[in-house]
């Protein structure tokens, strides 16, 4: 199964016009061609999941990305920095370091 979006816009098309001609009946299918569909069908639905998954996947990665941008600033960063030189010696686990926010 070729994971394109392209190629599951066409394979749903292609459904549809086998059927679209027959929409005021004259079809007849039996189980073997029924069989066919529905497994076509259910390839269909496993490519559609993966695309949703790997959408929602990179959604949920540009809203992550987004709140560390938002919380890693120059502000966030002086603050935890003023902490870090608060009397406190080195590597007490007391502070955990900021990514992307040195000392000042």
């Amino acid at each position: 199964m070729r994971l394109t979006l392209g190629y599951l816009s066409d394979d749903l098309k292609s459904i549809r016009n086998m059927f679209a001609e027959f929409r005021h009946g004259g079809i007849s299918l039996g189980s073997e061609s029924v069989e066919a569909l529905v497994q076509r069908l259910d390839e269909l639905v496993i490519l559609a999941r993966r695309f949703e998954h790997e959408i929602s996947r990179r959604e949920w990665n540009d809203r992550a990305a987004a709140d560390r941008l938002a919380l890693v600033n120059e502000q966030s960063a002086a603050v935890l920095a003023a902490m870090r030189d608060a009397g406190r010696p080195q590597g007490d686990g007391v502070v955990v370091p900021f990514p992307g926010g040195g000392r000042s």
